[in-house]
């Protein structure tokens, strides 16, 4: 697994599976609080060992498990975000883009309209 950030300020995380994905998974993202997962059936993932990473930007962190027949991914994000997937041979690649400025002192902000 490899998250890196692109220079738009776009999260793009890469997961290695053990053959390439039949089909693209959907993502579901979670309101409160803020989290993206998925359920990627008959794949396992070649992440070492059950557990996450930590991540950078809108991605607060990442947990892998295996379940049954499937391997769950679940994203938990310190804001709602936008998503977008494509798979590249056995890579499924994740990329999110916060719908919230960032500032670099802290979590993420909205966006406050002055007059002028």
């Amino acid at each position: 697994m490899d998250v890196t950030a692109d220079t738009n300020g776009a999260i793009i995380t890469k997961i290695i599976f053990d053959r390439p994905l039949a089909f693209m998974p959907t993502g579901f993202m979670l309101v409160s609080p803020s989290r993206l997962y998925f359920d990627v059936p008959g794949v396992d993932s070649l992440v070492e060992k059950r557990g996450g990473l930590t991540g950078q930007g809108v991605l607060r962190d990442i947990q892998m498990a295996k379940a049954e027949n499937r391997t769950r991914l679940v994203m938990n994000l310190h804001e709602v975000a936008t998503h977008e997937t494509r798979i590249d041979g056995n890579a499924l690649l994740i990329t999110l883009t916060s719908s919230i400025r960032s500032t670099r002192n802290g979590p993420s902000q909205p966006l406050i309209a002055r007059p002028n």
